[in-house]
């Protein structure tokens, strides 16, 4: 993040940014940020997502996704110049099943094989080292790897490659009956791995890499056509054409909202 652009933000410091807590710029005698106390705090911009509507570039999902990182080493006058491409995405490519360590073990090898998402070879190393299953675009600030994960009765303490951008956006639906990531069921689960040593995380258990479940998160499905499953009452879940701001934050911030407005309401 050398030579990054920068700004502060006023928010509670996130436990997974542990240098954060050390150079906080305090807010009055001893005040130091913690995971609900917000102290000011410097962010330095690492990625930028540009996600296009294109029926014609991309006729199955209508979607084409892509990623800028930052790279201190490319060429330009400031910060923003160096925001290179770290590649697109527009389809799952379902066709192209590989279980191949290379594929899963991260940092996993790009499969020239996928022909619907392309990833720049001049991309940073940091940035090429949290890809998606197989190489599927996945920025360093996504989720695509999953540290420590079990799938199929196998640990992967260094971290299992699933699905990338395309692939979490395509579990957009209501009610969400599927989670982001390929998890073995909704809401996810954690265990504790045997033989896992001394290890404290508890490690989230993924559906089998390949299996028909795993598959379900790398269709090319047009928006109006959810990723299922049915809810235990047999209703289908209604499509939200890969948009995951309102499947995963609007509308359970909007219920949350309604069920505290009925509680004030009965007082």
């Amino acid at each position: 993040m050398e030579g990054a652009a920068q700004w502060e933000i006023y928010a509670p410091v996130n436990t997974s940014n542990g240098s954060a807590l050390n150079k906080t710029q305090c807010v009055g005698k001893d005040f130091n940020g913690t995971t609900t106390q917000p102290a000011m705090t410097n962010v330095s911009l690492m990625q930028f997502d540009i996600i296009v509507k294109d029926s014609v570039a991309s006729p199955q999902t209508g979607w084409v996704f892509s990623t800028l990182v930052y790279d201190k080493n490319a060429p330009g006058k400031d910060a923003w110049d160096k925001m290179i491409p770290l590649g697109a995405t527009w389809g799952g490519n379902p066709d192209v099943i590989n279980t191949a360590p290379t594929a899963l073990t991260p940092p996993v090898t790009v499969n020239p094989k996928l022909s619907e998402n392309w990833v720049n070879p001049k991309s940073p190393v940091y940035a090429v080292s949290t890809l998606g299953w197989d190489g599927r675009l996945s920025g360093p600030n996504d989720g695509a790897v999953v540290t420590p994960a079990w799938a199929a009765s196998h640990y992967y303490p260094a971290g299992l490659a699933s699905a990338g951008c395309l692939g979490c956006h395509s579990s957009a639906q209501y009610p969400m009956t599927s989670f982001l990531l390929p998890t073995s069921s909704q809401p996810p689960q954690t265990i504790d791995p045997p033989l896992s040593g001394s290890d404290p995380d508890a490690a989230l258990v993924m559906a089998e890499p390949g299996s028909k479940l795993w598959m379900s998160w790398f269709q090319s499905r047009d928006g109006k056509t959810p990723m299922g499953p049915d809810t235990s009452a047999g209703a289908k879940p209604v499509a939200l054409d890969y948009d995951m701001v309102t499947a995963f934050k609007a509308i359970p911030m909007w219920q949350q909202a309604k069920a505290a407005e009925a509680k004030n309401a009965q007082k």
